[in-house]
């Protein structure tokens, strides 16, 4: 093989290993085909553990912060350290579906009146350029 093939090879390898990192995301699903089912002790015990679930994302997303500071300051020295940085930021994707659950559980207390004290989360993103992911809608005709 010649030099430049060798290369080209190098490189290759690089793209197919960047597009490893990180762990895909799993996000929630909003709705239910049981929800409306639940009762108010239910609705409680979800939102619950909607909360112990987004609490323990972000802390998850603050060791990844930490790791990819890490990362890029290592990225320096050496290129290939960026083939273990994560691209994909699942915590971000998981905690916006899980505060979407959140929002449409609490609107479902409302309805069978026991949402009292309970509040709705946001879960507006605000876009870097047109290119970011999850920005626009499917439809790309409203912004979040």
């Amino acid at each position: 093989m010649t030099y430049r093939k060798h290369i080209a090879l190098f490189f290759v390898c690089i793209f197919f290993a960047c597009s490893c990192g990180g762990r895909a995301a799993n996000p929630v699903s909003v709705k239910r085909d049981q929800d409306s089912e639940l009762t108010c002790m239910k609705i409680e015990y979800e939102i619950y553990q909607i909360r112990n679930d987004i609490t323990e994302l972000h802390s998850q997303a603050a060791k990844s912060r930490k790791k990819k500071r890490a990362l890029s300051i290592l990225t320096i020295f050496t290129p290939l350290a960026y083939v273990l940085s994560d691209l994909r930021k699942a915590e971000k994707t998981e905690i916006n579906a899980l505060q979407k659950r959140h929002n449409h559980i609490v609107m479902i207390a409302r309805k069978k009146g026991c949402g009292e004290g309970k509040f709705l989360l946001s879960t507006e993103t605000k876009c870097k350029d047109f290119y970011t992911v999850d920005c626009f809608s499917p439809s790309g005709k409203d912004k979040r």
